[in-house]
């Protein structure tokens, strides 16, 4: 049977009572199973539904508030062709949506879960990965080295974890670049460990020392992404997700230029191409690295994060709509 569902709330009930009525004057003509579901206690709904109300839906159709009894009737009409005349057609989901009950099943329970706490899920994954590479040299510092090795092997499939571009902590220096970056006053990678610095293979395996430090299980660049993803997500979050997102041009010219720039640069500077011999070879600074990375990160959240919101609330307004009326249907079978 065709579905009808019309929203309200309190001090609406004699808007609510018309739109009844006329339903119920076209009900032999078009039979149909009515709810009215009271919004007063979700206010997530009654906020997305404020100044329509009452509202009616009917298969694909909407009224807000006011319907006049002809457009009514042609809505009812057509849902009724619908559901007479697509039963044998792929598009299952409409037709659902018009003729069956609304019931809420394990995924839908989790997208509405999700798409209600979706921040604080992201927060706690960032929160995870940042924390994990810097718990990683404090292992080692403690004398735990098996257990800080797990955590270099989680992230190695990730990272290139190259010594002489990573963080150290509770060493001599807060990095050990390459002499190739020219960094002056500071150690240099190769002249702390005697490791040929060309070897990436020895660099990326090496964890650090006591005089050195450990390394953090992310390297600079990376570490710089992470952090600035979590601060930007933090800020949207205290925000009150009010932050409206960025142009694309915006993220290009700010977030992914620089470091495409700063590590393109660098690597084809280092291949040692025929075609590229004019470029002399370089190894960004670290501050280069985290100046990038942090750019990246901070101007990507501020341009995925607001698209993001819009797409949670529209999941959570639809799976929100089917619980209530999940619990309406349910309670209107305990009555019967």
């Amino acid at each position: 049977m065709m579905q009808v569902v019309i929203y309200t709330a309190s001090g609406l009930q004699e808007d609510t009572n018309r739109m009844e009525a006329l339903l119920a004057s076209l009900a032999q003509k078009y039979p149909h199973k009515l709810t009215i579901v009271d919004l007063s206690n979700n206010a997530f709904l009654a906020e997305a539904f404020a100044g329509k109300l009452p509202n009616l839906e009917v298969g694909q159709f909407n009224f807000s508030c006011q319907v006049r009894p002809d457009a009514l009737e042609q809505a009812l009409e057509q849902t009724q062709y619908f559901l007479e005349t697509e039963k044998n057609t792929r598009i299952k989901q409409p037709l659902r949506i018009a003729s069956e009950p609304a019931k809420l099943n394990a995924w839908n329970r989790f997208s509405l879960w999700f798409s209600k706490h979706y921040l604080q899920v992201i927060m706690g994954f960032l929160i995870l990965v940042v924390g994990l590479a810097f718990l990683a040299p404090v292992l080692m510092e403690w004398g735990l080295p098996d257990a800080a090795q797990s955590i270099y092997n989680l992230y190695h499939p990730f990272c290139h974890q190259l010594a002489f571009r990573s963080l150290f902590l509770f060493g001599e220096q807060a990095f050990y670049s390459r002499e190739l970056a020219n960094i002056e006053g500071l150690m240099t990678y190769g002249e702390v460990t005697d490791f040929y610095e060309e070897d990436f293979v020895a660099a990326s395996a090496f964890l650090g020392n006591p005089e050195m430090g450990y390394k953090v299980a992310l390297c600079q660049r990376d570490i710089a992404i992470q952090s600035s993803l979590l601060i930007f997500t933090l800020i949207f979050a205290l925000a009150r997700q009010k932050i409206k997102p960025i142009p694309i041009f915006i993220w290009f010219i700010f977030g992914l230029l620089p470091i495409a720039l700063d590590g393109g640069t660098q690597l084809l500077s280092q291949l040692g191409l025929q075609g590229l011999s004019w470029l002399t070879p370089r190894e960004s600074a670290p501050w280069q690295r985290l100046l990038t990375g942090a750019l990246f990160g901070l101007f990507s959240a501020w341009f995925i994060l607001p698209i993001l919101r819009e797409s949670m609330l529209e999941t959570r307004f639809a799976l929100e709509k089917k619980a209530v009326l999940a619990l309406q249907s349910k309670t209107n079978e305990g009555l019967a």
